[in-house]
């Protein structure tokens, strides 16, 4: 049984680049990226137009070829989404970096998303040097810009279906980070879909604190505001000071949200201190938000702002199901199917056979006009879609028969969220299997305490009998991860050491073991 929305959108077959530019919904003059610290930075509608042809010009010079991967190591900031789409105008194709991964992840990144060049500001050269000579770049192709024209536009839905935009990782199986392949078709129907729908009473003013390397921020960062004019306040990262008072110095009026930064809020003195009555419109995404938390968030915005739940991924170009502006919901569903998108539900033990009816939970599988064409890797492609074209998110969903509303309700996988970032335990137990004194390891997520949403990685881990093995303490494997992997991947969940008659971990029993310590540990809490 397919469920999809009866409206159709009708879609530009263009490059992204000449969609965005040619017919602009924005004045000249109109700021639409401003720094959030410093406002006396921003780029007008029509300084970023010029910019963008210029690093077109730049990257041509610098010796890149249409089609080769751009890769941007930075953090958030007003450059960001010009170097994106400027790498975009020439042809080239856009990757983006956590800047937190160590050497060891970002060249991991470079070889599986094939990268050429690297743009990297200068806090994190060190790092990105060390990984480009481990993953076979020469440290020349960290790149500088100049000026020239940029690449000749087209109008060929076709064309713009199979043309890369973007290649952005996702861990949502198992394994190292996968290089999804985001097409121009892609990225234009996300914002066509979700963009084209908020129709706000008065300019939109949006503050953007999410990371730029992620999928999750592609469509209000690198094209609304060049489409549709939203002003743009960008802070470097998210910090809960500065972002009380950056939406109250600015009259901040929509916000896109992920549960750790929710939680945090809520559960902060500051938000007697700051307004946030300025907000009209509100989302929350990456992980299903309690209803009482996501009422609390609610209670803190201008009366009857909408704040409502979305589910999207890596391989659907951001957003899959949403609640189109101004409608409301309170019950922690995740919205409904976005224009041309098809979904339907797989038996969880048997991937065959469909889900016919309402109100039963399967598998949430799902293809249209955002779903990404497949992964560098062509066997990951074929293990994730099936013969029909339906990508297989691992998510367990069901619809409720009488709202038509989606609820996401477990996953199918083993992914673990800190923090809104995807961490998959294959990942962590491939480099703590490298380390001399491990014979074999587990790693689960778990949760941390009642505040928080996130979950963390827990090792369960068994010592080699040698020395190494022998001398290895929980400080020592937070030392070795620390080297090998961003702070997020580490066990903050974590270190238990299981005697070698364990041999072989299975993954069963470690979450057996860590649910009976967390009931333990909730009862002692209450004595």
């Amino acid at each position: 049984m397919v469920f999809k929305q009866d409206e159709k959108l009708s879609l530009p077959g263009k490059d992204v680049i000449s969609w965005y530019l040619q017919n602009p919904r924005v004045q000249d003059d109109r700021q639409i990226y401003i720094d959030a610290q410093d406002p006396r930075r921003y780029y007008t509608f029509a300084q970023a137009r010029s910019t963008i042809r210029k690093l077109v010009a730049g990257f041509r010079k610098a010796g890149l070829q249409k089609g080769d991967t751009v890769c941007l190591h930075n953090f958030n900031d007003i450059n960001y989404p010009i170097l994106v789409n400027g790498i975009m105008a020439f042809g080239g194709i856009f990757a983006g970096t956590n800047p937190s991964y160590q050497p060891y992840e970002l060249a991991h990144a470079i070889k599986a998303a094939k990268i050429k060049f690297l743009v990297v500001e200068p806090e994190l050269i060190k790092h990105a040097l060390k990984a480009a000579d481990d993953a076979g770049i020469s440290r020349e192709r960290v790149l500088n810009f100049d000026n020239r024209q940029w690449q000749k536009s087209w109008d060929n839905a076709e064309r713009s279906k199979r043309t890369t935009a973007a290649r952005m990782f996702s861990s949502r199986t198992t394994g190292l980070p996968k290089a999804a392949m985001l097409t121009h078709y892609n990225l234009i129907a996300q914002h066509v879909q979700i963009n084209d729908d908020v129709l706000m009473a008065e300019p939109e003013r949006r503050l953007m604190c999410t990371p730029m390397f992620h999928v999750a921020t592609c469509p209000s960062t690198h094209s609304s505001p060049l489409k549709n004019g939203v002003q743009t306040y960008v802070m470097r990262r998210f910090e809960l000071e500065s972002y009380f008072k950056s939406i109250e110095k600015y009259q901040i009026t929509d916000c896109a949200t992920v549960p750790p930064m929710v939680l945090q809020i809520i559960n902060s003195d500051l938000k007697d201190k700051y307004s946030m009555k300025s907000i009209k419109f509100a989302t929350c995404g990456t992980a299903p938000l309690e209803e009482t938390q996501q009422a609390k968030f609610q209670a803190l915005l201008a009366d009857g702002a909408p704040f409502t739940q979305v589910w999207g991924m890596t391989e659907t170009s951001c957003i899959a199901t949403n609640f189109p502006y101004p409608e409301d919901d309170d019950t922690g569903s995740c919205g409904r199917p976005v224009p041309n998108i098809e979904l339907k539900l797989c038996d969880v033990a048997d991937e065959k056979k469909e889900i016919t009816g309402h109100d039963i939970r399967g598998e949430l599988c799902m293809r249209g006009d955002t779903v990404i064409p497949g992964y560098m890797d062509e066997k990951a492609t074929a293990d994730s879609w099936d013969k029909d074209g339906f990508f297989h998110t691992g998510d367990i969903a069901y619809c409720d028969g009488k709202t038509g509303k989606w609820y996401i309700v477990d996953r199918q996988k083993e992914l673990i969220k800190v923090r809104g970032f995807p961490v998959a335990p294959p990942d962590l137990e491939a480099v703590l299997l490298d380390h001399p004194g491990i014979s074999d390891v587990g790693v689960i997520g778990v949760g941390k305490d009642k505040n928080s949403d996130s979950e963390f990685a827990r090792a369960y881990i068994v010592r080699k009998k040698s020395s190494e093995g022998k001398g290895l303490d929980e400080n020592g494997v937070y030392e070795y991860m620390g080297s090998k992997l961003a702070k997020f991947k580490r066990p903050d969940g974590g270190v238990v050491f299981l005697g070698t008659r364990f041999g072989k971990i299975l993954k069963k029993m470690p979450r057996e073991k860590a649910a009976d310590e967390m009931k333990k540990e909730r009862q002692r809490s209450k004595l």
